[in-house]
């Protein structure tokens, strides 16, 4: 399953894809229909972009757990929502898969988006089982630190 987080002015995305000329190609579609919906939706014209992506390989399995906590975690790094659960359920950013996971170290709010997700089951050892080795991730964890924010 790719994984994203939404923020302000920026999109984070986890992505597999079969090469460097593949991921390129399904970036390009993805910004392009993206840009239209958002230009439909906010009744305006012109480009959406000002930048273009930047992108980094995924090569062990610790890169990938940090990076699935990076983008999934990434409204704590910014102050978007209480870090300590309540009711034993963790809170999960609405504006990421977070709702999707199921990597998760405790039970977690559930979304209902109002579009279906498509069953993306990961096609890569890494994303599917390999970020694993270093156990589950825990929500309450702000990306960049060790410790858990209390």
């Amino acid at each position: 399953m790719p994984h994203f987080s939404i923020q302000r002015d920026h999109l984070h995305l986890i992505v597999e894809a079969d090469g460097e000329k593949e991921l390129r190609l399904g970036l390009r579609g993805f910004i392009i229909a993206l840009a239209r919906q958002v230009n439909r939706v906010l009744q305006r014209t012109g480009s959406l972009w000002a930048d273009r992506y930047h992108d980094r390989e995924l090569g062990s399995p610790r890169e990938t757990f940090n990076a699935l906590t990076y983008v999934l975690n990434n409204d704590l790094k910014h102050g978007c929502r209480p870090a300590d659960p309540a009711r034993g359920i963790a809170m999960i950013d609405v504006y990421s898969s977070g709702p999707l996971f199921d990597g998760w170290t405790c039970k977690v709010m559930r979304a209902t988006y109002r579009v279906p997700w498509p069953d993306m089951a990961p096609r890569t050892w890494m994303l599917g089982f390999g970020w694993r080795k270093h156990g589950f991730i825990d929500p309450r964890r702000t990306p960049g630190t060790r410790a858990i924010r209390r």
